[in-house]
């Protein structure tokens, strides 16, 4: 099988839970309704009361289609430890190094989903450990010559070699009846400094 994977990118200063649940009148970006139209299951970042983003199931979805919504700069998003509007994240795009990383993040647990849990994808990253590895991911000065991207690839390839072992069997010969991991699709949809990301 094909895992299909959909990262959402919002803009500046547009968020789902805002202009969806609490502005009136209502106006999500169409970024927003993407996401909402869009098949698999996931996580709506940003959302405080998750009964009321509604996602397809894993069994609904055939365990292979996962969805990401992350709200624009400027907006809060818990997730990466930004918890309120921003004037800063409006002018100069602060926290949105982060919610690229936890974009990022969201490939490896659906990796973990599939290899750890193969019945009902249930084991995810979880909320502490997605937290630690965007603390590793982000620009650090005091690493001096090292940037994001080098500190992205190093946690993002530690965490895909911990998952090696677990995925190999999938890859090479599952279980007898039980599909064979082909590849993944990535879909990155993005609004204005979110098609940016």
């Amino acid at each position: 099988k094909t895992l299909h994977i959909s990262l959402f990118f919002d803009g500046t200063g547009n968020n789902l839970n805002h202009d969806f649940f609490i502005a009136n009148p209502k106006h999500p970006t169409n970024i927003a309704r993407l996401f909402r139209a869009t098949i698999g299951d996931g996580t709506a970042g940003g959302v405080t009361d998750t009964k009321k983003m509604p996602l397809d199931g894993v069994k609904d979805s055939g365990g292979k289609y996962f969805k990401f919504y992350i709200p624009g700069v400027g907006t809060p998003f818990p997730e990466v430890n930004d918890p309120d509007y921003s004037t800063m994240g409006l002018v100069g795009a602060v926290k949105g190094e982060e919610r690229i990383n936890w974009a990022l993040l969201r490939i490896i647990d659906v990796l973990m989903r599939l290899s750890k849990d193969k019945e009902n994808n249930s084991i995810k990253l979880s909320e502490g450990a997605s937290r630690e590895s965007l603390k590793k991911m982000g620009t650090s000065w005091n690493r001096l010559w090292f940037g994001g991207s080098h500190n992205r690839y190093e946690e993002f390839t530690r965490l895909l070699n911990d998952l090696a072992s677990d995925l190999k069997p999938l890859i090479i010969q599952p279980e007898p009846g039980k599909p064979k991991l082909t590849g993944i699709k990535l879909y990155v949809y993005g609004f204005s400094r979110g098609a940016a990301a």
